[in-house]
């Protein structure tokens, strides 16, 4: 790692066991790799547990063959799959059949829906009329 007193520099070559220290000191679980590309990138933080959930985005990462790669070394490391999604409806769609063939695919959700209730009197108040 690089250093300049007692402030650590982030810099590419160390990111990788930057994030691990992070990891491993925060109580929040950490989620990593929706910018990653390739089972290469992916397997260096999986083998360093660099990350509590893995978080391809299957667009970027290298297509379902390879999202599906990494998915299946990830589960078997112990490490659990999010999915990344930030494309089109037809990357969406190609998303989501990814996630079908991934075992132990982890969605924080318990209900359908994104998790939240919204406030219907709080939007109303902001609702404007077009015009």
């Amino acid at each position: 790692m690089n250093f300049i007193g007692d402030i650590i520099i982030y810099t590419r070559p160390n990111s990788v066991m930057l994030n691990k220290l992070v990891t491993e000191g925060s109580p929040t679980p950490t989620l990593h790799g929706e910018e990653f590309f390739g089972f290469k990138t992916f397997k260096q933080w999986i083998d360093n547990r660099a990350m509590d959930i893995i978080h391809p985005d299957m667009l970027t990462s290298g297509g379902i063959l390879e999202t599906k790669k990494i998915a299946d070394y990830a589960n078997m490391n112990g490490i659990p799959v999010m999915f990344h999604m930030a494309g089109s409806p037809i990357g969406a769609i190609a998303s989501c059949y990814c996630v079908c063939l991934v075992d132990d695919f982890y969605a924080v959700p318990e209900k359908p829906g994104l998790g939240i209730e919204m406030n219907d009197e709080v939007w109303k108040e902001h609702l404007t009329v077009p015009g």
